[in-house]
């Protein structure tokens, strides 16, 4: 079994990190909108007040006085220098006084004729008119230049002019000043923002150091209940449940815990009941072994008196006594396999002399059932492990497979080594294994035999996982089965 996909830490990073990233985002971008309306608004009351202050300055009588063709007099040039200069003391980049049609008297920088209508007078028609009704936001933000701008307007007092009179901005005698300048606080504000940027990315790092930690202290204790619970899963038993603390997760520590001493209490008390039962009927077994020999003995010499057929039908059914004598000799001797505890003794060995040793007991049986054994793999493959037991469990599935195949069938015995992995491999050519049983054969007492306990292959699983390895079954029904012990090469 593998570990999932989705893993604790990986949602505890994303529970983490995902809604401290959005915090840091909306929080960045709300910082950013406030400061950028807070310097847009300090800056536009900023040049309000420039404005208010400039036109102050400004004699309404001599402008007014301005017609076109004067761009050339020496008294309109003294006002434009006058102009020029409070242009670059306030570091402005436009300066200009307009009527309330948006034509020009006079600008600093001389670029407009007398009466001629600013370009952008349609734009900043709102603001003009607010600006002649006395109001104090009559500035415009302009962000379709390069750079962007702002532009204000201020009405000056003009005599004889009631205020509001001209409110379509119609009346040639209402005088505005207008003053323009770059948005100088971008930068500030740019700077601002490129300072969030390295801060909201340690914000996050820290948030995914934090995230890591704290997932560790859950992953950590969670993925040593998983191991020990693929090890109660494999039947190991004998070694307690790792503690855990006082949260939840010790809680689930100590219950597992429990439960493995409970299989463990059981599984002795299963394998005591076994053993018992196995050594209680093993010897009454030998007994009637011992006096069937007798018997049968006893029949064969029988005289003259008794007829010959009658003879031979005695004898019959003491062969059949004989046979299921044996029969239960071997369930006595897979209940003990099972119950008993015995220790490997693990030893270099040559897996070809211990295969040759196992065809050499089943032959006698291949050939009464017309079956051929083939053996596969290198002839001089040597591995660690119990011979005994392997050789018991080996000879199992080869007597399970010849059982299963019909005459004129094969059983290949095959052992091999790939990468770190033995593999020991019995494969028939039998009638298979249905797949609504595949899954429940190596479990003790299950069988697809007429007559059988059910434990060869929990034998066979239990020798398997005894050296680290696992027991693979693989059927398919008409065509046979194959049985893999697997053995990892470091034992």
């Amino acid at each position: 079994m593998s570990f999932p996909a989705t893993r604790i830490s990986t949602r505890l990073l994303v529970a983490f990190v995902v809604p401290t990233a959005l915090v840091l985002a909306v929080n960045g971008l709300v910082a950013y909108l406030s400061a950028r309306d807070a310097f847009r608004d300090q800056y536009a009351r900023k040049l309000e007040a420039l404005a208010t202050t400039i036109a102050a300055q400004v004699d309404p009588d001599r402008v007014l006085a301005l017609l076109p063709g004067d761009e050339q007099e020496r008294w309109y040039l003294d006002l434009a220098a006058e102009l020029a200069t409070q242009e670059r003391a306030a570091d402005l980049s436009a300066l200009y006084l307009i009527n309330g049609r948006g034509q020009i008297f006079i600008d600093a920088d001389r670029r407009y004729r007398i009466e001629q209508r600013v370009a952008h007078w349609e734009t900043d028609a709102p603001a003009i008119v607010r600006a002649i009704h006395g109001a104090r936001d009559s500035w415009v933000e302009d962000t379709g230049k390069d750079p962007p701008s702002y532009r204000a307007y201020h009405r000056l007092e003009v005599p004889g002019i009631v205020p509001g009179a001209a409110a379509g901005g119609d009346d040639d005698e209402v005088l505005l000043l207008g003053v323009e300048a770059g948005l100088h606080y971008l930068p500030a504000i740019r700077a601002y923002a490129l300072t969030l940027l390295p801060l909201g990315g340690v914000s996050l790092i820290a948030v995914m150091l934090i995230a890591l930690v704290v997932s560790r202290t859950i992953t950590r204790p969670v993925n040593a209940l998983v191991e020990d619970a693929r090890r109660i899963g494999a039947g190991e038993l004998d070694a307690p449940v790792r503690a855990g603390g006082g949260d939840e997760l010790g809680f689930l520590a100590r219950t597992l815990d429990e439960m493995r001493a409970a299989l463990e209490a059981r599984d002795r008390d299963r394998q005591a009941m076994l053993a018992s039962i196995a050594h209680e009927v093993r010897n009454p077994l030998g007994g009637m072994e011992l006096f069937q020999g007798l018997l049968s003995e006893e029949l064969a010499e029988l005289g003259d008196g008794v007829e010959a057929e009658t003879r031979d039908e005695l004898i019959g059914y003491a062969g059949r006594v004989t046979k299921e004598l044996g029969y239960l000799k071997g369930v006595v001797n897979d209940f003990l396999a099972f119950a008993r505890e015995t220790p490997l003794t693990r030893a270099p060995t040559r897996l070809r002399e211990l295969l040759d040793e196992i065809v050499g007991v089943v032959g006698g049986e291949a050939a009464k059932r017309e079956v051929t054994i083939e053996l596969a793999g290198p002839a001089d493959l040597e591995h660690s492990l119990d011979a005994g037991a392997i050789r018991r469990g080996l000879l199992n599935l080869v007597q399970n497979a010849l059982q299963a195949t019909p005459a004129g069938g094969r059983v290949i015995v095959t052992a091999e080594r790939e990468g770190a992995v033995l593999r020991l491999s019995v494969r028939d050519t039998g009638r298979g294994i249905p797949a609504d049983k595949l899954a429940e054969v190596r479990k003790p007492f299950v069988t697809t035999k007429e007559k059988g306990t059910g434990l060869g292959l929990a034998v066979v699983d239990k020798i398997a996982r005894g050296h680290g390895g696992e027991l693979v079954i693989e059927s398919e029904e008409g065509r046979g089965t194959e049985v893999r012990l697997e053995l990892p090469a470091d034992v």
